[in-house]
């Protein structure tokens, strides 16, 4: 029988043993697969941008710097002189960038800048334009080629203003952009052009910067903070939205009954650059602003505003107009010239909504809505705030319905409404306030419709120098609600008044004298 000692001797002995077992394995030494890789040469250099500006010396037949001595620099231009100009503009550093050209000059051009024509054609990658413009033999051949669109023709005042439309663009690394300049004084001038300069001296300038080309980590806007540059697609234009700044059309955008509107989300300047902007096959309107954003449109402006489009881009609105102000938001929408197209029943070209601080102006802008069931070129009637202001000077504007808004300054246009309706006038101040005056100003107008001038809701209106054409309706006209026209030098047609009971006065006085007043009954 064995012991409880002896049995705890014999286990202890087994541990010492076990323990010498595993004392020897760690004394034991074995070998490992191994390997082992280097990245040598690792590099941390910043790029360069580098930008000439160069002309072609036809002398010297090569091409040299530019940025010394004068491009234009001839004293005696007379009816006929046509010279000619090739000028290029070369990406001599090592990153993408974006350029554009400006004039810089403190200087009022005089009379000479509108007798002397401008033709210009741009080549963005090859130097064919040098060669086309050398081809030609007989000045007056420059007119002909404009009309067929081989050239865009200005007179010298439209191309220092629109110099920066023409000559911007994008560059990759070693690439050049080409534009061939024609200037020639209109051969009619007559002496009134002697002995005179365009108004002193200018510089053009190329200014450039980094272009969203080359791409980090996570996509290629990490240098989009100073956005400028031109926009040729639909996607192009979704990602200037984005990074807000100034941009130029290169191509026409269409949208398509699968595409989303474009949210502007930063403040943006697009310039139609000539080019059209299609968004016919969309539901809704195609642009929609966030909060405290500025949106601006700059297009051509033509003085025959009512049929003709050529050189005068168009925009084709979605079926219900333009651009959506959402509610809550700031925003400012600003419309200088080209001409807006659409058919938007029930819709309005711009729909402001709740009640942030929201301005629109629009400068010599056409409008044309071929609506029948009431649309409006901007409606501010689920607008609920005291600070929406609507600015118009000069432009032409024809649909349905014309402009229901709180506050207006609408000068020197023409409006052109095609209801027959009350609720279809031309110019309504009856929905949304002003934070220092309501009402609207109108001035130096034609108003063509059966609803001249209407207001509402205490509101009032201001008509000077104008005519309002209202055959068979209201030339001025309050509604139930009561408020007050006051005219001054107008010629109408039509009726004066109201065409009911009124719960508030209505009041309407012609040139110092009140002509009429409806008490509530």
């Amino acid at each position: 029988m064995t012991s409880k000692k002896s049995t705890k001797r014999a286990l202890l002995m087994s541990v010492i043993a076990m323990l010498m077992c595993i004392s020897m394995l760690l004394g034991t030494t074995y070998a490992w697969f191994t390997d082992q890789v280097s990245s040598s040469g690792n590099l941390i250099q910043t790029g360069t941008l580098d930008i000439a500006l160069e002309k072609w010396d036809v002398d010297g037949e090569k091409w040299v710097d530019a940025s010394s001595d004068p491009i234009f620099n001839y004293t005696k231009w007379e009816p006929g002189y046509t010279e000619v100009v090739n000028l290029r503009v070369v990406n001599l550093g090592t990153l993408a960038l974006k350029w554009q050209a400006v004039i810089m000059t403190e200087e009022s051009l005089s009379i000479l800048a509108d007798a002397i024509f401008v033709y210009v054609r741009s080549d963005d990658r090859s130097d064919t334009v040098r060669d086309y413009i050398d081809g030609v033999t007989d000045r007056a051949q420059f007119d002909t080629l404009a009309e067929q669109g081989q050239f865009k023709k200005f007179t010298l005042r439209d191309f220092i203003e629109n110099l920066t439309a023409m000559t911007k663009g994008t560059l990759e690394a070693g690439q050049e952009s080409y534009l061939g300049i024609v200037l020639r004084m209109d051969p009619t001038a007559g002496n009134e052009y002697q002995n005179l300069d365009l108004g002193g001296k200018f510089d053009l300038k190329i200014v450039a910067t980094q272009h969203t080309y080359e791409e980090d980590s996570f996509d290629d806007l990490y240098d989009a903070e100073t956005g400028f540059g031109t926009i040729n697609s639909l996607d192009e234009f979704r990602k200037a939205a984005k990074i807000g700044g100034e941009y130029y059309l290169t191509a026409d955008i269409v949208f398509t009954a699968a595409d989303t509107a474009i949210m502007i989300e930063k403040d943006l300047i697009v310039h139609l650059n000539g080019y059209d902007i299609d968004a016919s096959a969309l539901k809704g309107r195609p642009f929609e602003l966030a909060d405290e954003v500025d949106y601006t449109i700059n297009g051509t402006v033509n003085s025959d505003t009512t049929t003709n489009v050529e050189n005068q881009e168009v925009v084709l609105v979605g079926a219900y107009g333009l651009v959506n102000i959402p509610a809550g938001n700031d925003a400012t929408v600003t419309l200088n010239g080209g001409k807006y197209i659409g058919s938007t029943d029930n819709g309005s070209f711009i729909k402001p909504r709740g009640d942030g601080a929201i301005a629109i102006t629009m400068n010599n802008v056409v409008t044309i809505d071929g609506s029948t069931n009431g649309s409006w070129i901007v409606d501010a009637y689920h607008y609920t705030g005291d600070q929406f202001s609507l600015e118009i000077d000069g432009g032409y504007y024809e649909s349905n319905r014309g402009f229901r808004v709180g506050y207006a300054v609408i000068e020197n246009a023409e409006i052109v409404v095609t209801g027959t309706s009350n609720q279809h006038v031309a110019i309504g101040a009856q929905y949304s306030t002003h934070s220092e005056t309501v009402g609207v100003w109108v001035e130096n107008c034609t108003i063509k419709a059966t609803y001249g001038v209407a207001v509402g809701n205490g509101s009032c209106a201001y008509v000077k120098n104008s005519s309002i054409e209202a055959e068979g309706g209201y030339a001025l006209l309050i509604l139930g609600t009561g408020g007050t026209i006051e005219a001054e030098t107008i010629t109408y047609t039509g009726n004066i008044g109201t065409t009911g009971k009124v719960s508030a006065t209505a009041t309407i006085i012609i040139d110092g004298e009140q002509v009429y007043q409806k008490l509530p009954q």
